[in-house]
């Protein structure tokens, strides 16, 4: 077996300058130390010699790399991520867990998540942005939450615990104590917040009391544990 040194992979690979011309099949390349060199072997005189296929790691690198382009029709779409930052992880069946989370968030100042949980205009975040302004508050519990049927509930009314408006905030007549009430409606199964108003005691008292009236089979959802 003959060794031939292979001084560049862009030279012929079969012979060295001033090197005798081998008479023989090439079989392997081989790297020593950092020089290439290619293992001939001798042939009987008469015996064809069969090119080498070219199997080593320097070789294909050589070669030019294809990359086959899909047709647009044979392309695979690419996924579409969806931003689900606004969507909360929130009971949208339940109206107590809605009208919580709403105004959880809405304090919190996230008003885009809040305004995932409305409709009509309270859907607007400038609108939701507010809230917080008003208040002046951190938390705010949920006392009661009616809901006007409970075999086909589509209404819901909610209050709060008594609270104290800003005194930028007040009311024209001044007053600045009262109750938060909630309207809440139910479309496809789901809750949502649609209307928000500051009433004083007597005021929250009525609006729950023609609540209760005009829906004679509505329940009260009592607190989540």
């Amino acid at each position: 077996m003959q060794r031939w040194c292979v001084p560049s992979i862009f030279q012929s690979l079969g012979k060295r300058q001033n090197a005798p011309e081998p008479h023989g099949r090439p079989e392997k390349l081989q790297r020593v130390s950092g020089v290439w060199y290619m293992e001939l072997s001798r042939v009987k005189p008469g015996e064809t010699i069969v090119p080498m296929k070219p199997k080593s790691e320097i070789q294909s690198r050589a070669q030019p790399q294809v990359e086959s382009t899909l047709n647009a029709s044979q392309a695979t779409p690419p996924k579409i991520k969806v931003d689900e930052s606004k969507a909360p992880a929130v009971d949208l069946h339940n109206a107590r867990a809605v009208v919580e989370a709403y105004v959880a968030l809405a304090l919190a100042g996230d008003a885009a998540k809040a305004a995932a949980l409305s409709k009509n205009a309270l859907a607007d975040p400038k609108h939701i942005a507010v809230i917080p302004e008003f208040l002046n508050v951190q938390r705010l519990k949920i006392q009661t939450v009616h809901i006007n049927d409970p075999t086909k509930p589509s209404r819901a009314l909610a209050t709060s615990e008594a609270v104290k408006l800003d005194e930028d905030h007040k009311q024209p007549d001044g007053q600045r104590d009262g109750f938060m009430v909630f309207i809440l409606e139910s479309r496809d199964g789901n809750w949502f917040v649609i209307d928000v108003d500051f009433q004083s005691e007597s005021g929250s008292e009525k609006e729950l009391k023609r609540f209760l009236e005009a829906n004679l089979d509505s329940v009260d959802l009592p607190p989540q544990r």
